[in-house]
């Protein structure tokens, strides 16, 4: 009897698991067992924290990049109600060369001043960029002001113009000095050696331009001077050309703008960064796939900048929560998120952090906060104002994302 309970006990269940395993080949028909593609999708709005997104700029850090420490130096004739003026100065040309422990004197055959224009209006018509020698050439540094230049920029200092095409966008602009003209760029004794000038453009109409700088490495202003050795050895009268450094280059301008510490404002000089912070739920935090995360911002005003320029939002979440000093993420190159903004427009900015939003969760656990800021930094003509806690609309995170299953949780 009790074999026979066993035997029936075996069919039943045999005929159970071949029952299954017919579900089990059409998931739709198991949902107790098979989770198929029944996947819910989430969608939700986070509002920056309120009061913990801040602006950082002059007033508080200095600012993170100052005049000529970006890749490029500003000019403007006017461009939105400002004027811009350019300057450097070189390290000194020495008053002989020595070559095999003998010193040479030398002449000067010519000299060459160039810039390397980087960006302009490619509307604006004739411009030009005026040359100056400046005073107390040794000297000169960021703490000369705006007035202080412009008062060098008068005719008698005037020792050239570049002219820029009209279908010029880029490239390098160089004035050459031979013969007489020589005289206008000898540099007096006082100056040991030191060169020192401004640039000005001009132009038809209010616009302006970038020029490079000398933090790029290359694309800086430059003076190079070209000599023939005094001596009878043939093999040392032709010199290669003996280009200066630049020591110090930077550019004035005839208003300074400080940012608003209850808006969201990046770029501008010295430039202006903001750290946005966000309250993630922990379901989300720590338990959520992310399919999507996307930054919104909404401007307070236009965009506003050098026509033709080509200006970015910086996005990156940082390693720790430190203020105006907390250290950005800036590497692998997919964790700096850029977003181009569109010169005069009011439409919300967007940008999608979906690679910075998933270093918040396990196993990084970094700080749920975006740091800001503009690309080119330091350059461009461009602050942009958007929307806080404090006025205006608030910073958004737009998230969607996908809550495990049942069974992925202990």
């Amino acid at each position: 009897m009790r074999r026979s309970t066993s035997v029936v006990a075996a069919v039943v269940l045999l005929a159970g698991l071949a029952a299954c395993q017919e579900k089990l080949e059409a998931p739709g028909e198991c949902p107790g067992i098979c989770p198929g593609d029944r996947s819910t999708v989430f969608d939700t709005v986070i509002t920056a924290s309120v009061g913990q997104d801040s602006t950082f700029g002059p007033t508080n850090v200095g600012g993170f990049v100052a005049a000529g420490q970006g890749n490029s130096l500003q000019l403007a004739n006017g461009l939105n109600g400002v004027d811009a003026r350019a300057v450097a100065r070189f390290t000194a040309r020495p008053e002989s060369l020595v070559i095999n422990d003998t010193s040479y004197a030398y002449t000067v055959d010519s000299v060459a001043l160039g810039v390397t224009l980087l960006r302009r209006d490619p509307a604006a018509t004739g411009l030009a960029i005026e040359i100056y020698r400046l005073s107390s050439a040794p000297t000169l540094d960021s703490t000369r002001t705006f007035a202080q230049v412009d008062a060098d920029m008068v005719p008698a200092n005037l020792i050239g113009v570049i002219p820029v095409p009209d279908t010029l966008t880029s490239g390098v602009l160089l004035k050459v000095y031979k013969g007489a003209a020589l005289d206008s760029v000898a540099i007096p004794a006082a100056d040991a050696g030191i060169l020192a000038i401004g640039y000005r453009l001009t132009s038809t109409s209010a616009t302006g331009a970038r020029i490079g700088s000398a933090a790029t490495g290359t694309a800086g202003p430059e003076f190079v001077s070209y000599l023939t050795l005094a001596t009878s050895d043939t093999a040392l009268l032709h010199q290669p050309p003996l280009p200066r450094i630049v020591a110090y280059n930077g550019f004035v301008s005839s208003v300074t703008t400080v940012p608003d510490s209850t808006t969201i404002t990046v770029g501008g000089i010295p430039s202006s960064r903001a750290l946005l912070r966000f309250d993630i739920p922990p379901h989300i935090r720590d338990s959520s796939t992310i399919i999507r995360a996307t930054l919104e911002l909404t401007p307070l005003a236009a965009t506003s900048g050098l026509p033709g320029d080509s200006v970015a939002l910086d996005v990156r979440t940082v390693l720790a929560d430190l203020g105006a000093k907390s250290p950005r993420l800036s590497d692998p190159a997919t964790r700096v998120i850029t977003a181009l903004l569109t010169l005069g427009s009011m439409d919300t900015v967007r940008a999608d952090v979906t690679s910075l939003a998933t270093l918040w969760q396990p196993p990084n656990h970094l700080p749920p906060a975006l740091f800001l800021a503009l690309q080119p930094e330091g350059s461009s003509f461009t602050q942009a104002v958007y929307g806080s806690t404090r006025q205006g609309v608030a910073p958004r995170l737009r998230l969607t994302y996908v809550l495990p299953y049942p069974f992925e949780t202990p």
